[in-house]
């Protein structure tokens, strides 16, 4: 198992068929994951004490391929909401789908990306949407 938990941005079998115009998706082996201490605003009631699931950390990785999109460094640094890191073996050759960060992103994490997807080779689901990431679909 890749992580123990994951925010479903998108069914697998679509990820490659709504991409964004200034989406760029890459290949890649992450080198480092990090988690910050910043978290999205918290959708908890008034008066109700809730547990936080998700928050934001900072990857930084070498690009293996440019599968779409505008990329021509050998790194990139991107952020993503999540629960838990993935193990090793899964992010050495994933594939990420990347939107431009948002100001507050940009300001508070240091990153001029946020992940819209991560997608893993290992992982049986994810491999249709990989397969149409790379035709293009």
């Amino acid at each position: 198992m890749p992580g123990c938990g994951d925010l479903p941005v998108q069914p697998p079998s679509t990820a490659g068929s709504n991409l964004a115009a200034d989406a760029v998706v890459l290949r890649i082996e992450v080198l480092e994951n990090v988690f910050t201490d910043f978290r999205p605003a918290s959708d908890c009631p008034e008066g109700q004490q809730c547990i936080e699931f998700y928050g934001w950390a900072r990857y930084r990785a070498r690009v293996r391929e440019v599968i779409s999109g505008d990329w021509v460094p050998a790194e990139v640094t991107f952020a993503r909401l999540e629960h838990a890191s993935y193990i090793d073996k899964a992010t050495r050759d994933c594939y990420v789908i990347l939107r431009p960060a948002s100001p507050d992103i940009r300001s508070k994490l240091g990153v001029p990306f946020i992940a819209k997807g991560l997608l893993f080779n290992s992982n049986e689901s994810h491999r249709l949407a990989i397969m149409n990431l790379r035709k293009g679909r």
